[in-house]
């Protein structure tokens, strides 16, 4: 998480912000304090962003087109606005990575077991 897609226009704030809690902490090391739960044969991490309109971003919503927003000194054009997947997205990256950093930390963890 942090990599914003490039078409976005954005370097972070609030939002971004959020995934960590607000804490001023490396994501590495934000990400090593989050607890794990163990389901079954499953591990569990939740990952939760507090900010109030974290999901209207991730998955979309609607708005009234014709509305003048201050904030962004224009008139909204769209009925709709797209999500932008920010977690969905890093979620398959992660699914996707996620057997090559297993095996890399368990072929070290094996390396330091029998070489001493």
């Amino acid at each position: 998480m942090g990599d914003y897609p490039k078409e976005t226009g954005k370097e972070g704030g609030t939002l971004r912000r959020g995934w960590t809690a607000g804490k001023e902490t490396a994501p590495g090391a934000y990400a090593k304090s989050l607890p794990v739960e163990k389901s079954g044969n499953y591990y569990i991490i939740r990952v939760i962003n507090p900010v109030e309109y974290a999901s209207y971003v991730e998955f979309g919503h609607r708005q009234t087109p014709g509305r003048f927003v201050p904030a962004i000194g224009k008139r909204l054009k769209s009925g709709w606005v797209n999500g932008q997947y920010f977690l969905t997205l890093s979620e398959d990256d992660l699914e996707r990575i996620a057997p090559a950093v297993l095996q890399k930390r368990l072929d070290k963890l094996l390396r330091e077991v029998f070489n001493g």
